[in-house]
């Protein structure tokens, strides 16, 4: 089953590239909130994708900053394993989610 929340997490992450803010949101929270345990290292990735979607939408900062804090408490806890997000590339996608929302700097 965790195939099945891995697989709208890539979905998010492509809706991103087509600027789709809707499905971005969308397919994360279903990754997210599945009835299904995703790794550690993939729960990072899909809390990340949410904080962009949130960000794409115009959400309240506060609220994208909120699931930034959550994707780094994640990963403090998360199991390096190949392909992992490392403090890297946190801090990249903390950056893209700051541009999404309007504050780069």
């Amino acid at each position: 089953m965790p195939m099945q929340g891995y697989v709208l997490l890539r979905k998010s992450q492509m809706a991103y590239e087509e600027r789709d803010a809707v499905r971005v949101l969308t397919l994360a929270k279903a990754a997210q909130y599945g009835p299904w345990q995703l790794p550690d290292h993939v729960q990072v990735e899909v809390t990340l994708q949410e904080a962009r979607g949130l960000a794409m939408f115009g959400e309240d900062l506060s609220s994208v900053q909120r699931k930034l804090d959550e994707a780094r408490r994640l990963l403090g806890q998360a199991e390096m394993v190949n392909g992992s997000p490392t403090e890297a590339t946190l801090a990249l996608r903390e950056a893209s989610c700051y541009v999404e929302a309007g504050k780069p700097q």
